[in-house]
């Protein structure tokens, strides 16, 4: 029988704004704001979005009703769902996110469909990819280029992707055979009388 020595090390603390610690991420925040956080300058992060026009409308729409904050949620457990106070200057982040019109990049409808009705999985992600990366480059060369860019995928290319299979190779007759579909006249079998 072997033995051996056990110890446990406690979870170090967090740290957040003006020296402040604590174990969660979000009550810390909340308390202290981030560890970079000074009251000498009001912080505005310059956000940039590509995605489709619903997508970017749809961000929009999601970023302003953080700014009002969302309520706790009823729970036995109060600290696992906390109330959100809003993303303000006032907020746990203290700063702003802004989004001004430069910084927005739609995808048209058209190069959408072409995406998601390309038969061949690796071209539609290539597709896809080259899509969004190609926008987020010209942000990113702006003279007053976002800080942060949001990538709002439309619903399309996601199910696009997600309903992917991988193809069976000619190397595995087994996966092959394991995906064509079954004869309707097969016999059925009872493998209990199988000896």
């Amino acid at each position: 029988m072997s033995s051996f020595d056990l110890s446990h090390l406690p979870e170090p603390l967090l740290e957040f704004a003006a020296n402040g610690r604590h174990i969660d991420v979000r009550f810390g925040l909340m308390d202290y704001g981030p560890v970079d956080f000074s009251t000498e300058r009001t912080k505005e992060v310059r956000l940039g979005v590509v995605g489709s026009s619903q997508t970017v409308g749809k961000l929009g729409d999601w970023l302003r009703r953080c700014e009002g904050g969302i309520p706790a949620k009823n729970s036995r457990q109060p600290n696992l769902f906390p109330a959100f106070p809003g993303s303000t200057i006032l907020g746990p982040f203290r700063c702003s996110f802004e989004v001004g019109t430069r910084h927005v990049r739609t995808l048209s409808q058209s190069l959408i469909s072409r995406i998601v009705s390309e038969k061949d999985d690796d071209t539609a992600v290539s597709l896809a990819v080259e899509a969004f990366t190609s926008e987020v480059k010209d942000l990113a060369e702006q003279d007053h280029s976002p800080q942060v860019v949001i990538c709002a995928l439309p619903v399309e290319i996601i199910e696009r992707v997600s309903n992917m299979r991988s193809q069976p190779s000619d190397d595995d007759p087994e996966a092959a055979a394991a995906d064509e579909p079954e004869a309707e006249d097969a016999p059925v079998v009872d493998r209990r009388t199988c000896g």
